[in-house]
């Protein structure tokens, strides 16, 4: 019974590739493609196939640091096996001191598309919807790593619904305007260089995350297998998500437009359903929805990864 008991509470592959989804999917895309678009307007699109790419490569080196050493704390563990203890300490701590910042800017984010759907909430009420975000994460987490995995599941699915109605509605209304596509998306290229760089250092922030799935690892049903496909499906994913939402963002806005919006994939979606002002309404609901759901996603992951670092660091 101790050994059935012990692989029920045993992440799967599902679970890890739905933390790396999760976590990399969603909040970086709300917050930095106006970033990119402003920077080298539509060539956003290959600065995200570049960012993917290199995170892709690293999240490699990580796949073999798993299968190498399976063993809870990621990065942390991996130090201490390769270099010291000093070593180690300083990476955990780290990586601990970054996920509570980003818990912090997680949360601060949540209150802030929060408010794009519920506008003049005030002070005391913004308060309330911060607190009970952390709540909920840190409830979750504490009744054990399978149920924040379901918690992680539902959410993390949830999410997707609003992406992928956004891709194909936006590939049927390029498919039908090819002119303004084309238009949209001249000049393709309208920085220098230097933004071009600029554009894959903040595009491959987006990309950060995928670390989280090897912080606990002791907790994965044969982590030396599951860790690495997740991980691998999990990428491709995200990557496949975010060049077809620039796609059909900078189809439907260009350039000038997403670097002008608040919300890029709002307002896309008022465009790309314009036909419709029910369905473009309900689109945009949608879409601030997700992004709620995105941002909970990752506030669930964060803390998940943070406590099995604390641990381990302990």
């Amino acid at each position: 019974m101790p050994m059935m008991s012990d692989k029920i509470e045993k992440l799967n592959l599902f679970d890890v590739t739905n933390i790396i989804v999760g976590t990399v999917l969603g909040t970086g895309i709300f917050i930095t493609l106006s970033l990119t678009g402003s920077l080298v307007g539509p060539s956003s699109l290959v600065v995200w196939l570049i960012a993917g790419i290199i995170a892709l490569i690293i999240a490699l080196s990580f796949n073999y640091c798993v299968m190498v050493l399976p063993k809870s704390g990621g990065p942390y563990a991996f130090a201490q096996d390769t270099f010291s203890s000093l070593g180690a300490f300083m990476v955990g701590w780290s990586f601990l001191l970054f996920g509570w910042l980003s818990l912090v800017a997680i949360t601060l984010a949540f209150l802030q598309y929060f408010e794009a759907l519920v506008p003049d909430i005030g002070f005391l009420a913004g308060v309330g919807v911060m607190v009970s975000l952390v709540v909920f994460a840190v409830v979750t987490n504490l009744m054990g790593v399978k149920v924040t995995g379901r918690v992680i599941n539902v959410l993390s699915l949830a999410k997707i619904v609003p992406f992928a109605l956004l891709v194909v509605g936006g590939a049927i209304y390029l498919l039908g305007e090819p002119e303004r596509m084309m238009s949209n998306f001249t000049p393709f290229l309208t920085g220098s260089a230097i933004n071009f760089g600029e554009a894959v250092v903040v595009a491959f922030w987006a990309y950060t995350g995928f670390e989280l799935a090897t912080l606990p690892a002791g907790e994965v049903e044969e982590p030396t297998r599951t860790i690495p496909r997740a991980i691998i499906i999990g990428m491709l994913v995200v990557a496949s998500f975010y060049f077809f939402i620039n796609l059909v963002v900078f189809g439907a806005l260009g350039g000038a437009g997403v670097s002008d919006a608040g919300n890029p994939l709002a307002e896309a979606s008022k465009v790309i359903f314009a036909w419709s002002p029910e369905l473009a309404w309900l689109m945009a609901l949608l879409v601030g929805i997700g992004a709620l759901l995105a941002i909970a996603c990752s506030e669930e992951t964060e803390l998940l990864g943070a406590s099995r670092l604390a641990r381990v660091l302990a």
